[in-house]
């Protein structure tokens, strides 16, 4: 009886560790399932990270690229604006310098010789008036029948305006309109060597 005893609880060992084995071995089948899926799950959020990062990465970069344009862009437009400024300072310098009454006769002789018969008046500064005149009787002595007119306009700083056969043709030589006219050509050459 010691015998069966012993066989009965063999059996019952062997039973129960086959099935405690076979239990184990499900856990472990379940357990390394549930690692693959979640390693899987792991891969695929850590692509879906590297890809989002990827994107970020680029979005930042094309920001910072146009970032640095909008500034560089910036510059160019102070650059261009503090020129032109400078350039219109100077001009207007040179311009006040320049358009002396001598200069200014010079102009209005070579109106009064292309037709000798025009009524020729110019407005000027008062303090250039007197010099002009002088200037244009120097110049132009009593050889034309109708001598310029000259008068004196308190708007006008510098330089002159004339105006041809009572008005019908009119000529701007003041210092802002000659400082305008050179801003404008010089400026776009400007403009055009920043472009570049």
């Amino acid at each position: 009886m010691a015998e069966e005893l012993q066989n009965l609880l063999d059996k019952i060992y062997s039973d129960g560790v086959k099935k405690a084995d076979d239990e184990a071995a499900k856990i472990v089948s379940a357990a390394k399932a549930e690692a693959e899926n979640i390693l899987a799950d792991a891969r695929c959020e850590a692509e879906k990270l590297r890809n989002q990062a990827k994107d970020d990465a680029l979005q930042l970069q094309q920001r910072a690229e146009s970032a640095v344009r909008q500034a560089a862009r910036d510059i160019l437009l102070q650059l261009k604006a503090e020129l032109e400024k400078r350039l219109r300072a100077a001009t207007a310098g040179a311009a006040k310098e320049a358009l002396t009454p001598q200069l200014m006769a010079t102009i209005i002789a070579g109106f009064a010789k292309a037709d000798p018969d025009a009524e020729i008046s110019a407005l000027c500064s008062a303090r250039d008036v007197e010099a002009l005149q002088s200037a244009l009787f120097a110049s132009l002595g009593k050889s034309f029948e109708k001598q310029p007119k000259v008068f004196a306009d308190s708007s006008i700083e510098g330089g002159m305006e004339v105006s041809l056969r009572n008005g019908e043709f009119f000529f701007d030589f003041t210092v802002p309109a000659v400082t305008e006219l050179v801003g404008e050509l010089v400026g776009e050459r400007i403009a055009a060597l920043l472009e570049k």
